[in-house]
């Protein structure tokens, strides 16, 4: 029972904010509340984004297929470079994108999605996708940006400078949005 009771995700609410204030009241050492703070606004950000983009929470498993006569699979895997993942031991970098068009089984519209993940110690350029004409990359999530340019609130991305490459900083995840 308190294993389940642990794990509701109706007392996280006051469990996180019970931990804010002991952190913040305690004189000992430790987890600073303004870090805490931080780490918070990163994750309710990140938790609004998946809420608001349904291609994040299909009940079916991807099949790498159009479906819906997009032009795009419903999920493409990358590397680098864009339809060119690099399989190999050695590989730091991985992209993938799910495609807007293919949400709840094709049943509703959202913008595409393309994470970039970069493992290895030193930047590397990453080409997304080239997105239908009328669409534009935004950048949603970028941890190798300081708070609060590391996730930006759903519909006020910014666009991304270079609609055909983006810098990642090292081991860092971008998530870009196409709109």
């Amino acid at each position: 029972y308190a294993r389940a009771e642990a794990a509701n995700p109706m007392r996280a609410p006051k469990a996180l904010h019970e931990m804010r204030r002991a952190a913040s009241s305690s004189p000992e050492p430790g987890f600073p509340a303004v870090v805490f703070d931080t780490y918070l606004r990163f994750f309710q950000q990140v938790v609004a984004f998946r809420r608001g983009h349904p291609v994040l929470r299909s009940r079916t498993h991807l099949s790498h297929t159009d479906y819906v006569g997009s032009g795009f699979p419903d999920m493409s895997w990358h590397g680098t470079e864009a339809w060119k993942p690099d399989w190999s031991e050695s590989s730091r970098a991985l992209a993938f994108m799910l495609c807007g068009e293919h949400a709840k089984n094709g049943t509703q519209r959202d913008n595409h999605v393309y994470v970039a993940m970069n493992t290895y110690w030193d930047s590397l350029w990453f080409h997304p996708p080239q997105l239908p004409p009328g669409m534009n990359w935004h950048i949603a999530i970028n941890t190798a940006m300081p708070s609060p340019e590391d996730i930006w609130e759903i519909g006020h991305e910014p666009q991304l400078g270079d609609q055909t490459s983006i810098m990642l900083g090292s081991r860092s995840t971008v998530v870009l949005v196409g709109r």
